[in-house]
């Protein structure tokens, strides 16, 4: 499954599979395209029935199944924020290629499902979890009285 070109066998893809429990992914590519600026797509397997993320513009949950390197998602439920032109189509997009995906395979640090005819859908590489390098500010605190509290101005 290296490309949308190449089919590849179950026997060939088996070996290149691996766990998905506990991984964070973050989308790459959606349909041989880069996600749109300021968009974070990402997918999560929770555990070894759960997966969960953000579709672009709202979060999302679903269960998913894995046999050997076949990999069927369930229904989605998500938020339902109001997202409006391409970041709503995007997510539409996104989530039609989780209802697609038929196999998977992780090989070179990178996630990638496939339809049934072995077309690549989707591209994930793995998410960042670290903070090293960002920035934040405090606008709140807990007054060790159980009570959030502003911090003052100045």
């Amino acid at each position: 499954m290296e490309t949308e070109d190449e089919a590849v066998t179950e026997e060939e893809a088996v070996d290149e599979t691996a766990p998905l429990a506990g991984t964070s992914w973050a989308l790459t590519s959606l349909n041989n395209k880069s996600p749109l600026p300021n968009t974070a797509i990402t997918l999560e397997f929770v555990d070894e029935t759960k997966a969960a993320g953000s579709s672009g513009c709202n979060n999302y949950n679903t269960s998913y199944e894995i046999d050997g390197i076949r990999i069927s998602f369930g229904v989605i439920a998500g938020t339902q924020k109001a997202c409006v032109g391409p970041v709503a189509a995007q997510e539409i997009s996104y989530l039609q290629a989780l209802g697609d995906a038929a196999f998977y395979e992780v090989s070179d640090q990178r996630l990638r499902l496939f339809d049934a005819n072995t077309t690549l859908l989707a591209e994930f590489e793995p998410a960042s979890s670290e903070l090293a390098g960002s920035a934040w500010d405090v606008i709140s605190y807990n007054n060790g009285k159980e009570a959030v509290v502003s911090v003052k101005i100045g």
